[in-house]
């Protein structure tokens, strides 16, 4: 099931209950309420060797402006709105180097060391 088809089943009435992340473009549809069950923290994924891990050190916090550099992959923006808040936050910086919009491309970029990470 698609995203639009649970907003269409809830605002039907078929579906009693739907879980989407905020920010989303039906936040402000007066037919829904949006009640936050959780918040997520967004992480992100280095090698133990690059430069920035080796700054900051494991589990420590790094500083968005630390990053304006790094290039982005996120998953594919219609699958995970919240990534937008993300975006955002680099074009306020003025700085977007890379973005790699796909799973897939994740994968392949992972998948030989994941052990690293």
């Amino acid at each position: 099931m698609t995203i639009e088809e649970m907003i269409d089943g809830l605002r039907q009435g078929s579906i009693d209950v739907g879980f989407e992340h905020l920010p989303n473009p039906h936040a402000n549809d007066p037919n829904l309420n949006f009640l936050p069950i959780m918040q997520e923290s967004f992480v992100v994924a280095l090698p133990e060797q690059h430069p920035l891990a080796k700054q900051y050190g494991a589990r420590s916090p790094i500083p968005l402006e630390a990053l304006k550099h790094e290039p982005l992959i996120l998953p594919p923006l219609h699958a995970s709105p919240s990534y937008k808040v993300v975006l955002s936050q680099f074009e306020e910086m003025g700085s977007i180097r890379m973005i790699y919009s796909s799973f897939r491309i994740l994968f392949l970029l992972f998948k030989d060391d994941i052990s690293t990470f």
